[in-house]
Parts: C-alpha cells; structure tokens; sequence
C-alpha cells in the first residue's frame, strides 16, 4: 500500500498539487493517516528551511531580485511606523500556511514573510505551526470521509457536490 508514496510527495512538491488533494488520494490508497501528516509536515518544513536559509541567493535573480527588494523595503517601513503590525501578520502567515488552496503553504510563505522582512526564526514557526494545523484539518476530513463512505466513492462525490452546491445556494442568497 505505500508503493505510490513517493510520486505522492514528488506531486505534493509541485504546483497544482496540495494537502487538498495528495492528502485524500493517499488516504484513498490505504496510507496511513498519521504518515501522511508527518510527510506533508516534513515536507513543508525541509522547503521552508531551503527558503529561509538560502532566501538572499533570491536577490541574485535579474527581475525577480529587483521586484523582491522594492516589497522587502515596504515591509521593512510597514514594520517601523506600525510596530503592532507585527502580531497580525504572524498570525496571517499561520493562516496563509493552514489554508488548503492551491498557491497557499509552506513556500509561498517562507518568500512572503521573508519579503515583508520578517525574522527568519518567526517566519519558520508560522510556517511549523500552520503546517502541523492545516495538515491535521485536511488528514482528519479525509479520513473521516473514507471512514464514512468507504469506497462508495460515487456515493462519497455526490454527497461533496451537494454540499459544494449548498454553500454556494447559501453565499448567493446572502
């Protein structure tokens, strides 16, 4: 049963791919739920360190270098006229990291907070933290689904399509 993990953490590691959909897939293939927690944990906290730790060869990039150092310069006045700040977006990086959408995690975190010019230490606890949290949300739904569905996987779609069509009714009539 864990013969597909690897091309599983190969996919996580690339765009479009994330816990939303690696997560379920591999709990769908009978890995277990506590291994895939802990590989997307790893996974996401060894890209962050990568980030963190070479994030100054970014700057020896031709357009992207200029463009990162004129955010970097925004962040750094953002920090010293408004020092409370500081709080608010720790907590952002959290969240940013424990949303599971295509473009949110661990990579995209470590360049923002960084960027903004936050400490590389702080970034990377934002990054642990909304790491460990969103991957136990996204493990535990998914299990919770394979649980109550088994493999009635049409059964298991049709009860998502409804509810995905349900919030949707809700949000327009709000």
């Amino acid at each position: 049963s864990y013969s597909g993990i690897i091309p599983l953490m190969l996919a996580y590691s690339l765009p479009p791919f994330g816990k939303e959909s690696i997560i379920p897939t591999a709990i769908a293939m009978g890995i277990t739920p506590v291994t895939m927690l802990f590989l997307i944990i790893y996974i996401d906290l060894t890209f962050a360190i990568l980030i963190i730790w070479n994030y100054d060869l970014i700057y020896k990039m031709p357009l992207f270098g200029k463009i990162l150092r004129k955010i970097e310069g925004l962040g750094m006045r953002a920090w010293e006229e408004h020092t409370w700040t500081s709080n608010v977006i720790f907590i952002g990086l959290i969240i940013f990291v424990f949303i599971p959408f295509h473009g949110t995690g661990a990579t995209t975190s470590a360049v923002i907070g960084r960027a903004i010019g936050i400490q590389p230490l702080k970034v990377f606890v934002a990054i642990t933290i909304g790491s460990i949290t969103g991957a136990s949300f996204v493990v535990l739904f998914s299990n919770a689904f394979r649980i109550v569905f088994g493999k009635e996987i049409l059964l298991a779609l049709g009860v998502l399509l409804m509810i995905v069509i349900l919030i949707r009714f809700v949000r327009g009539r709000a």
